[in-house]
């Protein structure tokens, strides 16, 4: 019983130490081990805080996928538009893929070292992972499909166009998933029935292409304003006329109203200043409903009241092709 005894308290005395001098696990140089690269892809983070090293470790399995998807020779239909500003507008929708929240990613070791530094390891199950991106591309493709049919259902449509606009966001959001499925499980193959995004970039071009939309505006003597309302509608692939042409030719009337007036000049000035006010309104000419209303006002100064005029026209002219372009496009995004 004594040495018992004995045997307790020296157990006691040594386990801190052993604890202080614990080995280093081997996952912490060896991120496989006990993994097999076939079925998994593992990798190792550190940081001064637990979370630290949870995110670091995370972020080295990401950095590993980013890395191969770029090596991937990743193959579509390219997609080539004669609208520039419709090239661009479709350029710079987001998406909310995002390559480092990747779905059967979670930490499974940690460590903390004797100087305080802590480790994670970070392991990615490549048959979760791919079912699950399998299903959700499976899922998009439905969406995809849907949103075309909607589409169809109303032709020559502002409608139309914006239920296209969401099926090549959600046709760019599968890709990203496609180039993940690449090479998280390269054998299995997808077929998408709608083609590629770039297919539905085609599409959706078409159906810009088949709206038309009549534009009057008053007080505009050189068209200037109009003409410029033509070429931000026109750069979108979208037709336009002259309201003069009848309504029963367009689902669209664009009305604006542009009007000059002059500063009071003070006696010992120079300058010339004439003020412009631009209202507009975009209509839906079956209902009535206004779809878009935009106005801008500024004042532009010269050393004759003709060329204040012409500037201030000139400066009317801009907002449209700046101000209101900008919002025309977020229309498709409230439709």
């Amino acid at each position: 019983m004594k040495k018992l005894t004995v045997f307790i308290f020296l157990s006691l005395l040594l386990l801190p130490l052993s604890a202080k001098s614990k080995k280093e696990p081997v996952w912490v140089s060896n991120a496989y081990n006990g993994y097999d690269t076939a079925k998994y892809i593992a990798a190792c983070g550190s940081g001064k805080t637990q979370d630290d090293a949870g995110k670091s470790a995370t972020a080295a399995v990401s950095s590993i996928i980013r890395q191969n998807v770029n090596a991937e020779e990743y193959v579509s239909q390219s997609f080539s538009s004669k609208n520039e500003d419709f090239s661009t507008y479709l350029t710079n929708i987001s998406t909310s893929t995002n390559i480092t929240d990747i779905s059967g990613l979670s930490i499974k070791d940690r460590w903390r070292a004797a100087d305080g530094t802590y480790y994670a390891r970070a392991v990615l199950d490549k048959t979760a992972a791919g079912k699950y991106y399998s299903l959700l591309i499976s899922k998009k493709t439905i969406e995809i499909e849907t949103l075309k049919e909607t589409a169809l259902a109303k032709p020559n449509t502002f409608e139309a166009c914006a239920n296209m606009i969401k099926a090549y966001k959600t046709a760019k959001e599968n890709d990203s998933y496609i180039e993940l499925l690449s090479v998280i499980k390269p054998e299995i193959k997808k077929i998408l029935s709608y083609g590629s995004s770039a297919e539905i970039a085609a599409e959706t071009q078409k159906t810009f292409g088949n709206v038309t939309v009549l534009i009057n505006v008053s007080g505009d003597s050189d068209s200037r304003v109009a003409n410029a309302v033509g070429a931000v509608m026109n750069g979108m692939g979208i037709s336009t006329a002259p309201a003069s042409f009848g309504k029963d030719n367009a689902q669209y009337v664009f009305l604006a109203d542009l009007a000059l007036e002059d500063v009071d000049k003070p006696a010992d000035s120079d300058i010339y200043f004439t003020r412009y006010i631009l209202t507009c309104t975009l209509t839906e000419t079956a209902t009535g409903k206004d779809l878009l209303n935009y106005s801008a006002t500024g004042r532009q100064g010269k050393l004759s009241r003709n060329e204040s005029q012409q500037s201030a026209v000139r400066a009317a002219e801009s907002s449209i092709r700046k101000e209101f372009s900008a919002k025309f496009e977020t229309l498709f995004n409230t439709l």
